[in-house]
Parts: structure tokens; C-alpha cells; sequence
């Protein structure tokens, strides 16, 4: 990747890097997830300053390869104030994406989707409902097989199913013994389909699913946020 003009983005995740600089995972529309090296950014004020989740910058990097080298850093006038519990919403979403977006790619659906969520976290919308479509939007952006956009095999609301890793959901026959985690009833697939959650258990029936399914994605890494989470109920 050549010199680039700048750019708005988002920061994912800093952690410092030899004595005085930072390595960043960023998250932008036109680029999707970045590496950026910010070197000597602890002497830069302005840079410390502005280096932090949950607010757009205005970013100049230059480079070739995996990792990118900051050049110019200015925040722009949009943040999201997640209070209480929210931030760590706010943190799990971000961990999320920088551990499972491949670098480099564009993601505009995706970016899109990551700042309807932090509007929504910001303006006080509940935090579970929001959560569960980040997650749906998440997986559909890494392409883990769930029969839940526009155009798919109506689902049976009486029904229920089972998702397997790889391969997606399947539906059971109606007399079959299966009550765990991969299993979902049609009624709280459909919920989460339509983004609309009204009836009791859709929300903890969907959270088992999506969750089994990002800890297929996630491979064994560990969610830093995830204690935090739990703790905040979400």
C-alpha cells in the first residue's frame, strides 16, 4: 500500500510498542481494519491526546505491507460518550473486530454497522438488543453461514434448529431430542432476522447461538472484554 491521502478512522486497539511508541489497530470505511505504527507518539501530545476509542480522527499514513506508519493524526468533531457498562459494550465490539476482520479489506457495511451501534450504545438504546445484530453483521461480514438475510429459505417460526460450525443451520425434525447451545427456535431466529426482539428468551436464545459461533470464528483466542461483559449482563 502506497502514500494515502487522509482518511477518516476509527481506533480499535493500542498497545505500546519498544520505548516510546504505540502499534494501533484501526478501523476505517474505504480500508477496513489497518496495523499502523505510531512511533515516538508518547513526545507527540497532540497524539496521545487524540489516540483514543470511540471518536473519529483524521489519519495520513504511509507505507507498504502489513503494518503502516502513521504520519498525521487530527481529531475530528464526532465521539460517542459510552457511560457505565456501555463502555465495555464499547470494547467488545472493538476486540471483536480486531481479532477477526482480516486487515486491509474494505468493510463499508460493516464500518457502517459499527457506528449505528456506537450511536445507538451512546443514545441509550439497551445494550443486549444491540449487541446481538452487531454480532448477526459481524459474522455475516466473515461469511459464517447463517440463513438470515433477504432472499434465504423462509424460517419456520414453530420450528427449531440446529447451527453446525461450517455449515450453518439446519432444521430439526419436529420430534427430535435436542435441547443445548446450537440448538435455536425458529421464532427467535426469526427475531433476530428482523432485528426486532419481542418476546421473552429471543435475546438469550440468540446470544447462545451467535456467541457459539464467534468462538468458532475466534479459534481459541481469548476476548479480553469478554469478563467485563458478562459483568455488565450483556
Amino acid at each position: 500500500m502506497s502514500t494515502l491521502a487522509l482518511h477518516q478512522a476509527i481506533l480499535l486497539h493500542r498497545r505500546d510498542w519498544r520505548e516510546s511508541s504505540a502499534l494501533l489497530e484501526l478501523f476505517s470505511r474505504e480500508h477496513g481494519r489497518l496495523g499502523v505504527i505510531a512511533r515516538g507518539w508518547r513526545k507527540r501530545p497532540g497524539w496521545t491526546a487524540s489516540l483514543q476509542p470511540f471518536q473519529m480522527l483524521t489519519l495520513g499514513w504511509s507505507g507498504r505491507g502489513e503494518l503502516l506508519n502513521l504520519r498525521s493524526v487530527e481529531s475530528a468533531e464526532q465521539q460517542w460518550r459510552l457511560p457505565g457498562r456501555r463502555v465495555y459494550c464499547g470494547l467488545y465490539m472493538n476486540e471483536l473486530l480486531y481479532k477477526l476482520l482480516p486487515r486491509q479489506q474494505p468493510e463499508a457495511d460493516m464500518f457502517a454497522c459499527y457506528l449505528q451501534s456506537l450511536d445507538a450504545l451512546a443514545a441509550g438504546a439497551p445494550e443486549a438488543p444491540v449487541l446481538r445484530i452487531f454480532e448477526k453483521h459481524l459474522l455475516l461480514a466473515l461469511g459464517v453461514a447463517l440463513p438470515l438475510s433477504a432472499g434465504d429459505a423462509d424460517i419456520d417460526s414453530a420450528a427449531r434448529y440446529r447451527f453446525v460450525p461450517g455449515q450453518g443451520l439446519h432444521k430439526l425434525p419436529p420430534l427430535a431430542l435436542a435441547n443445548d447451545a446450537a440448538v435455536i427456535s425458529g421464532d427467535a431466529l426469526q427475531a433476530l432476522q428482523h432485528e426486532r426482539f419481542t418476546a421473552p428468551g429471543q435475546l438469550a436464545a440468540c446470544r447462545r447461538l451467535l456467541r457459539l459461533a464467534l468462538a468458532t470464528e475466534l479459534d481459541g483466542k481469548t476476548l479480553h472484554s469478554y469478563d467485563l461483559l458478562q459483568q455488565a449482563g450483556s
